[in-house]
């Protein structure tokens, strides 16, 4: 199962139901993992024993995400997810990963949502497994690498006529394609553009993004 900073978590659950849900002020620092024993798309520990790649690709302790399913089934509705942030991994507002089976209904909002937020844009671009760039998505849709053999274990994602997403403030070095996400999403930015905003800090920790335009538009209005 996935690893790193996680608001919710719901791994092998069934008829789960989430509704009216705010996470916000999630920071992974952890450090990226090691390469010591060179590229490595998943961990073995024997043979016949490993882990699930398309949940666990590469070393994913650096990541965070405001929810997470796998092979679980359920309703979410009605779900803020602000303010979530891996410094050297991928980050996402919401991931359904491998055996999901999820109905999503009412108002989502998902906003500054930073992956990579330590790493420069050489950095990532030079980027290996057991490391790979750092991954943005709001409401992520995983991959089934076992589809001919396992077709039943493809996420299987329902929306209702109620539901919406707003997704903005995404940053990093890679982002979810329209096939791997629900909805749609604004502009992907690099994190290093945080660096050359203005931020509300709490705690040591960039929380909050505001441009140099947008204070002095600011000060116009008052």
């Amino acid at each position: 199962s996935a690893k790193g900073a996680i608001g919710i978590r719901i791994d092998g659950v069934q008829d789960f139901a989430l509704e009216d849900i705010n996470i916000h002020n999630i920071v992974n620092w952890g450090d990226a993992g090691s390469d010591i024993c060179g590229e490595y798309e998943k961990i073995t520990f024997e043979t016949g024993v490993d882990v699930d790649k398309d949940i666990q690709y590469g070393y994913t302790g650096s990541k965070v995400h405001g929810i997470l399913t796998d092979y679980a089934s359920g309703k979410i509705k009605n779900v803020k997810v602000e303010h979530v942030k891996s410094y050297y991994g991928s980050a996402h507002g919401i991931a359904l990963y491998k055996g999901s089976e999820v109905t999503l209904s009412g108002d989502f909002d998902i906003n500054q949502i930073i992956a990579g937020s330590k790493i420069t844009k050489a950095q990532a671009k030079a980027a290996i497994l057991p490391n790979p760039a750092p991954y943005v998505c709001s409401i992520h849709i995983g991959p089934n690498s076992d589809s001919d053999t396992m077709p039943e274990k493809t996420p299987v994602i329902t929306i209702k006529h109620d539901f919406s997403v707003l997704a903005s403030g995404l940053y990093g070095y890679d982002y979810c394609l329209e096939e791997a996400r629900v909805g749609t999403i604004q502009d992907v930015n690099t994190p290093e553009i945080l660096s050359k905003e203005e931020s509300t800090i709490i705690n040591g920790e960039i929380i909050f993004q505001i441009t140099q335009t947008q204070i002095r538009n600011m000060m116009i209005l008052l």
